[in-house]
């Protein structure tokens, strides 16, 4: 008669634990990544090239020239949406937060529109412009005290939209960046073109 072995389960739990670490550690490393970016001193987004060098950093990450569809800063961080590239309609989004590049993260499109009109090419755009931008936003508006609170390039429709709507003429998209300035007492806002030349200004 053969002898029957008997597991021994601190043994059998040792090795289960073992494969869900060696399962999981992708996710792990994901997860120690984004805990270190968020405990990071935040970088001086509007004031240097850090936008525009985590640009080249993402296309190099992902490998292919990139089609944007939202390029957002604010709160210490900078997100990326583009379209994957291979993969026509797809979306994905990279964050920027204290240095590291965070993601691909799937994006739920929504709203009207189509995608391909609201596509810009990464390469196309002048995001060394931004410092300069920033201060001349700051400058414009006049306030005391103002600082950067936001950034935004995408394409929107063109101040002339509304005109041409109702003459029924055609227009295209334009891309714009729109950047919102704050003071202790006053809040403001400037859009400017994909040159970073201002043609607009509001006060709040």
């Amino acid at each position: 008669m053969k002898k029957r072995i008997r597991p021994n389960p601190a043994i059998a739990a040792a090795v289960l634990g073992l494969a869900a670490l060696l399962v999981g550690c992708g996710q792990a490393g994901e997860i120690l990544r984004e805990a270190k970016s968020r405990s990071a001193a935040p970088a001086d987004l509007y004031g240097t090239d850090a936008i525009a060098r985590a640009a080249k950093d993402l296309e190099a990450k992902v490998g292919a020239p990139l089609r944007l569809l939202d390029l957002r800063a604010e709160n210490g961080s900078v997100t990326f949406q583009y379209e994957i590239p291979g993969k026509a309609g797809e979306v994905d989004q990279y964050e920027l937060r204290g240095g590291e590049l965070l993601g691909p993260k799937p994006v739920q499109l929504m709203g009207a529109g189509e995608l391909q009109e609201n596509l810009y090419e990464l390469a196309g755009t002048d995001l060394g412009c931004i410092p300069e931008l920033s201060q001349k936003s700051i400058a414009a508006l006049g306030f005391a005290d103002a600082k950067v609170s936001s950034l935004r390039l995408r394409k929107e429709e063109p101040e002339d939209a509304a005109r041409k709507r109702i003459a029924r003429q055609p227009f295209a998209l334009e891309l714009h960046y729109v950047v919102y300035v704050d003071s202790p007492r006053s809040k403001g806002m400037i859009k400017a073109d994909a040159r970073c030349a201002i043609i607009k200004q509001v006060k709040f």
